[in-house]
């Protein structure tokens, strides 16, 4: 009886000590998969980061008075840009010997292009352009208010996208009067506000620093350059003495300014310049300095 007692208690001991082990196991499980549902580096939670150029290329025409739209590629390349915005582009023009520039800027550079006429000219269009290595889902091109006889401008709205995240960008080029660009500001703002995306918007803005139009979009976008403290000159490219080309990140989206460069180039008239930007995942507190 003694011999079949003790069995039975080492028999039940190997069952508890069973299911305290089964038990350790579901429990080692369950933490695993707790863990993995709110790791960091899932992909709901990385930073997309997104390099940005912005560059006036006066039609491909450089200092030298040379058109060379191999040396603009060749610009755009090293700088290994997600979205580039492009002002004074031509196509079919008689100036810049009928040629597509945003066509020949596909093939250099190998991304896809977008174009937008904001006025025909000798025989052809003159206008600004988006280039982009993301995914392009949409475009539209609208043009700003006419302000008297002056230089008719628009904006260029291009929906991308890069691992599974969508933004909005767009591409401007601003008129020369200080009058004119307030309401050109104004109509870009307001436009904006219907863009639910995270918003980028980029271009030469004919615009200093810390001027009345300067601060209303301050008010609302950040300036990246300022924000990286980081404010070089991109105008004229021989000898820059003024900074009017800009990239602005919406405040109320959740981007963060890593870094920017200006780029000494003759290729064109302007510099190009380069802003490394990220879009934090949700929950991240916003930059907003």
């Amino acid at each position: 009886m003694q011999g079949t007692k003790k069995k039975m208690v080492r028999l039940r001991s190997a069952i508890v000590i069973f299911f305290i082990v089964f038990l350790l196991v579901c429990l080692t499980g369950c933490t695993g998969l707790l863990t993995s549902q709110v790791s960091p580096q899932t992909r709901s939670e990385k930073a997309i980061s997104f390099r940005i150029l912005t560059y006036n290329i006066h039609i491909g025409k450089g200092m030298d008075g040379r058109l060379s739209l191999n040396r603009i590629a060749r610009v755009i390349n090293t700088t290994q840009p997600d979205l580039v915005a492009l002002q004074e582009v031509d196509r079919f023009t008689q100036r810049s010997n009928k040629i597509d520039e945003i066509k020949i800027l596909e093939e250099l550079t190998r991304m896809k292009g977008v174009y937008g006429k904001t006025i025909d000219y000798q025989g052809g269009e003159y206008g600004i352009a988006v280039l982009s290595n993301c995914k392009i889902l949409s475009s539209y091109h609208s043009l700003l208010p006419e302000f008297g006889d002056k230089e008719r401008r628009g904006f260029l709205t291009v929906y991308v996208e890069k691992d599974h995240h969508r933004i909005a960008f767009i591409n401007t080029h601003l008129g020369l009067d200080s009058e004119e660009r307030r309401v050109q500001i104004e109509t870009l703002l307001k436009a904006s506000r219907d863009i639910q995306l995270p918003l980028i918007i980029a271009g030469d803005f004919n615009e200093e620093p810390q001027t009345e139009n300067w601060q209303v979009i301050n008010s609302i976008f950040i300036d990246t350059a300022q924000a990286l403290k980081n404010e070089q000159f991109t105008f004229p490219a021989d000898n820059p003495v003024r900074r009017i080309d800009y990239i602005w990140l919406r405040r109320n989206d959740n981007w963060r300014p890593v870094r920017c460069q200006v780029f000494s180039t003759l290729a064109s008239d302007h510099l190009p310049f380069l802003a490394e930007i990220e879009l934090l995942p949700p929950g991240f507190k916003k930059y907003n300095r």
